[in-house]
């Protein structure tokens, strides 16, 4: 019985992180992003090293006071938003500031670090 249960409660976390903040498109992406403060969080399904980054943007989401705003493009089906921003490596973090990059950050990432890139690259004048 206690198998059962771990074998449902694990597959629901891992998804439920998967799903935490919203995906732009090619679509939506300049409707979403513009005169804003964003990261962009570049990431597939089945990379463990996203999941993290992941966990570690929600973690942060879940503590700031700023007004920034963070998306996720899958880059699997938004290829040419991938191609646009040179992302060849997953996960791949950039930070997107008045309608320009700032800042892209490749790997796993904290939530301390995120919040510092964040302060540094979005929030100073």
């Amino acid at each position: 019985m206690i198998f059962k249960r771990t074998f449902l409660i694990v597959p629901f976390l891992f998804f439920s992180t998967l799903f935490a903040f919203e995906d732009l498109t090619s679509e939506n992406f300049e409707e979403k992003t513009i005169n804003k403060k964003v990261i962009l969080d570049f990431y597939t399904i089945g990379c463990s090293a996203c999941v993290d980054v992941e966990e570690s943007l929600i973690v942060y989401n879940k503590n700031k006071k700023d007004d920034v705003h963070i998306y996720k493009i899958d880059m699997l089906k938004e290829k040419s938003l991938a191609k646009e921003f040179s992302v060849n490596v997953l996960p791949t973090l950039i930070y997107f500031k008045n309608d320009e990059i700032i800042e892209r950050e490749l790997g796993r990432k904290t939530p301390e670090q995120i919040a510092k890139s964040t302060k540094k690259y979005l929030l100073s004048n």
